[in-house]
């Protein structure tokens, strides 16, 4: 079984948003107030996620990533995680901002992993907390460090806005030229459950000029089938950087990608409106070949681009990234 669109193309990971919760408040994903929180009876159930684990598996995704919100906010993280590793998908990958105890950090660490990637847009401790409106620098700081201890793929995800942490970009690149993690700058996107704000300086056009300029011997890597970052190496670093167009949407003519809400809704593109309800079929207990057959239905409405998933509802429905799906 493979889950295909209508212009021919293979649907073979998905995003899986365990929870809207987040316990810093970055102002580029929601207001410093917090969110209108989805009622715990509204989420996946434990048995729900792992049924839709299932689901998904029968349904040919290869690849999956626990995002949130903060994922590792669940009580029932570790048993959601060792249940994916037991199907046997072919990459199980997580988005976290770091923030989790060393206890769980080790557990992490036990687990292969394609790759674990850290939401974190400044490394200079008083900007973090600008930004995230919380002083869990330290603790982001130790996580990280301990994971470049092993072996486990470790990109960091920074999202670049102007006149805010502009600084950052810099560091970043100073932070890979002795450490073997890849840097993705990520263009701001307007899910920050305010205003429709989005890339205005640091467009991805612009964080590429400005990498060539203080990195004379940049090279342009291959553009992966289905990738979202262009990748860029150096002699100088020893790691790597990746630019992620959100905004501009340079990627998405390979897109592969499905997101599932925290409520249970397939997102088809982060930019289209949610369509099918998984958890409430799944509710319903309709059995796995009849949720796939929806699913697959569902599949074939995924639009060419985001620019035409965006053109699909109101461009005042403000949302946050933390309920699309990560």
């Amino acid at each position: 079984m493979m889950l295909t669109d209508s212009y021919g193309r293979s649907l073979n990971y998905a995003r899986i948003a365990l929870t809207d919760k987040c316990n810093l408040r970055c102002a580029y994903c929601m207001p410093e107030t917090g969110l209108n929180w989805i009622k715990n009876h509204q989420l996946f159930s434990t048995t729900e996620i792992l049924q839709l684990l299932d689901l998904l598996h029968l349904a040919g995704i290869k690849k999956i990533r626990f995002t949130g919100g903060e994922p590792t906010l669940r009580n029932d993280f570790q048993e959601i995680c060792d249940y994916a590793f037991s199907l046997n998908f072919d990459q199980i990958a997580i988005t976290t901002n770091g923030t989790y105890s060393a206890d769980l950090g080790s557990w992490l660490q036990t687990k292969p992993w394609h790759s674990i990637n850290f939401s974190l847009d400044a490394l200079n401790p008083k900007l973090f907390e600008a930004i995230s409106k919380r002083k869990n620098f330290p603790l982001v700081q130790f996580n990280l460090n301990e994971l470049l201890k092993t072996t486990i793929s470790t990109k960091i995800n920074c999202v670049l806005i102007d006149g805010v942490n502009d600084e950052s970009l810099y560091d970043m690149v100073d932070f890979v030229k002795s450490n073997a993690a890849q840097i993705r700058f990520i263009e701001e996107m307007p899910f920050n459950g305010k205003a429709y704000r989005h890339a205005e300086k640091w467009s991805a056009l612009r964080i590429q000029n400005e990498l060539k300029r203080i990195l004379p011997d940049l090279v342009t890597e291959p553009f992966l089938p289905n990738a979202t970052a262009q990748i860029y190496s150096s002699q100088s670093l020893k790691g790597n950087i990746g630019v992620i167009a959100a905004y501009t949407r340079s990627f998405c003519g390979t897109c592969n990608r499905l997101r599932i809400t925290p409520e249970g809704f397939v997102k088809t593109c982060l930019y289209a409106p949610p369509s099918l309800n998984l958890k409430q079929l799944i509710r319903e207990k309709r059995n796995n070949s009849e949720i796939i057959h929806l699913l697959q239905a569902a599949c074939l409405n995924k639009p060419m681009d985001g620019f035409a998933a965006e053109s699909m509802h109101a461009s005042d429905n403000f949302q946050s990234m933390a309920t699309v799906g990560g």
